[in-house]
């Protein structure tokens, strides 16, 4: 292959990529919005939920045991961060019900906010392999850690801007 063939193709390489990374974020900013539902029936957005501030974000079911184990974990790091950590909780709607996660919900006496996706979309948006996924998003929403457990290591480390 002579010099100047392969200095064009040294060039095209980083275009190419370029060309590539565009199409996807045009693509991700064309997705329609995922749809949660709130317990009390109305609807809201992931989008309009998560971003404000260091968030973790907990994708869990009503019928996983491992995420029931971790609900005292996750009340004390309700307690322990407070307003410095926003915790969301969402069901991803894999074998449940709204009904059933209000239940949950109140039996539990869950305090930080529970959605619903009934249309089971987080699953692919957020690359979920099970429950319970517990997901830390810096201040701009950018993912930081990803645990099958609330990892206070992680959560600190969040919080004090070193991830």
């Amino acid at each position: 292959m002579s010099r100047s063939r392969r200095t064009l193709l040294s060039l095209a390489a980083p275009l190419v990529i370029v060309i590539v990374l565009v199409a996807s974020m045009t693509a991700a900013a064309d997705e329609p919005p995922i749809v949660l539902h709130k317990l009390d029936g109305t609807e809201t957005t992931v989008d309009a939920v998560l971003g404000h501030g260091p968030t973790m974000v907990v994708f869990w079911a009503t019928w996983c045991r491992y995420c029931k184990e971790e609900i005292p974990r996750i009340k004390e790091a309700q307690a322990r961060y407070g307003d410095r950590l926003c915790i969301v909780a969402i069901d991803p709607g894999i074998r449940d019900s709204i009904e059933k996660v209000r239940t949950y919900v109140k039996h539990f006496e869950l305090t930080y906010p529970v959605y619903f996706d009934a249309a089971q979309q987080t699953r692919a948006r957020f690359e979920l392999a099970g429950t319970p996924t517990f997901i830390l998003l810096d201040a701009q929403g950018h993912e930081r850690a990803r645990t099958e457990k609330v990892d206070f290591k992680a959560i600190d480390a969040l919080l004090a801007g070193k991830n």
